[in-house]
């Protein structure tokens, strides 16, 4: 997840994905907490998810229910609305595989990633998420972030893995996607090649900026930047401003390590 869950009633938050080659706003979500309901006799919150595609040019839209327990957020059920709505609910396939884990809200930099001589990491056992603590850049915006590695391992060798940038509120303000090379065809050496700077390596696995889409992104948030809303309750639309690449986004001019106090901690 890229933004906090906005949880509590009320609660708004955006974010909106930038490709890393041509600089181009390909899709951007807004997040609108919008109704209490009961699931189970348990009290939640409705989400309404509302996603803008610069590919279709549509607005998408889907709804979740969630509640906010004092270690983490949990989705209840979520209805999706890809051509016919379905629900789906704890104990579906496709909702445990997707939904059913979610990640802690408090955030820890306690070691677990040991950055060695020659750039990679290692893992050092322990339990928590956090991977440094950065000082990010956006336009003439500076944040002290932790960083956080969310991987996601599959059977074949394959893995993914989510980099966020969080800051000390609890606000993501950047976000980007790696992967093996073992998700793509044969021509990830040149997509390596083309994209230098733009790989982590853990335990001798190289991971490459590039998201299911086949394409790399930074992504900006609600923390980070301004999104325009096309309507009051009627999802996230792009205006010209956020079309045209060459004067926005503000760039993600560096993300670089900051010295971290001996516990770095960010609670969403």
């Amino acid at each position: 997840m890229v933004a906090r869950h906005p949880a509590r009633l009320g609660d708004r938050s955006a974010f909106a994905a930038y490709n890393v080659d041509s600089g181009e706003l390909d899709f951007a979500h807004e997040v609108v907490s919008t109704a209490p309901v009961s699931v189970d006799g348990q009290d939640a919150v409705e989400l309404l998810f509302n996603e803008w595609s610069r590919e279709t040019g549509r607005i998408g839209t889907d709804r979740f229910t969630c509640v906010l327990d004092q270690d983490r957020a949990r989705w209840l059920t979520v209805t999706l609305h890809d051509g016919e709505a379905r629900t789906l609910t704890k104990g579906d396939p496709e909702f445990d595989a997707g939904w059913a884990g979610t990640g802690p809200r408090r955030l820890v930099d306690s070691g677990r990633y040991q950055q060695l001589a020659d750039g990679s990491y290692r893992h050092t056992g322990t339990p928590d998420m956090g991977a440094g603590v950065y000082r990010v850049s956006i336009g003439p915006r500076v944040f002290t972030c932790l960083r956080v590695f969310d991987l996601t391992p599959f059977g074949d060798e394959s893995a993914e893995l989510g980099v966020a940038f969080v800051e000390l509120g609890g606000r993501t303000v950047l976000y980007r996607e790696y992967s093996t090379s073992t998700l793509w065809d044969d021509d990830w050496q040149v997509w390596r090649a083309a994209h230098p700077g733009r790989e982590i390596v853990i335990d001798g696995n190289v991971f490459l900026q590039r998201d299911c889409t086949g394409r790399a992104h930074d992504v900006l948030t609600t923390a980070s930047m301004d999104i325009s809303r096309a309507r009051a309750g009627g999802g996230l639309e792009p205006n010209n401003d956020t079309r045209r690449h060459r004067s926005w986004p503000p760039a993600v001019s560096s993300c670089e390590p900051s010295s971290p106090p001996p516990l770095m901690v960010a609670r969403r």
